[in-house]
């Protein structure tokens, strides 16, 4: 919230570098968090260079990230899988990964609601895609999907007031992870601007 309120970033970053370590004993001491929450986590600490937390959060298994009374389709595990992987900065491993995730946007797959689903997943894994290519121009245009898919989700009436709207930080953790591979990323998202990976 103080990113919007034109807080300087030093400011903004010496916060954040204080709570996110707060994650590690927060998870140790059982609390419920999903594969959205893992992605989420992990793409703070890598826009921040926690380098402690994203090496913690990559060796967390499926089971630490699995909420029993919530069903969500297998997608969403193999992204915060992908982004594991990617955030260790092993490229076989982390193009392997990538390659699970477009046959499980398949609608039978997709257990909760197929259309809502691929409306949220599709941009995100063509991001995914983008970087494992090491295309530059195909991560140009799968940014700003990305970018157009999250105003669209989010400019609801019923989104307004949801803080989570403010930042993309998946993306932005995303971002750092292709730049751990050598690629640029374009300022065309404005839900994830470049000036939070500096």
């Amino acid at each position: 919230m103080g990113y919007l309120l034109g807080e300087p970033l030093p400011d903004l970053f010496r916060k954040a570098n204080k709570a996110v370590p707060e994650l590690i004993p927060g998870l140790e001491m059982g609390h419920s968090f999903g594969p959205e929450d893992l992605r989420e986590a992990l793409g703070f600490s890598l826009t921040l260079r926690q380098a402690k937390v994203s090496a913690w959060l990559t060796k967390l298994p499926r089971e630490g990230y699995t909420q029993n009374t919530v069903e969500t389709s297998e997608i969403n595990f193999l992204l915060a899988e992908a982004m594991q992987e990617g955030a260790k900065k092993n490229r076989k491993s982390f193009v392997a990964s990538v390659k699970k995730l477009r046959p499980a946007l398949a609608p039978k797959r997709l257990i909760v609601s197929p259309r809502v689903e691929l409306a949220l997943f599709r941009p995100e894994v063509e991001l995914f895609e983008s970087v494992a290519s090491g295309d530059s121009a195909r991560l140009a245009e799968a940014w700003k999907a990305k970018g157009d898919a999250w105003k669209k989700a989010y400019a609801k009436a019923s989104e307004q007031r949801n803080a989570d709207a403010i930042l993309d930080v998946v993306a932005l953790g995303v971002a750092r992870i292709g730049e751990g591979f050598g690629m640029k990323v374009p300022p065309t998202h404005p839900y994830a601007p470049l000036e939070l990976l500096t």
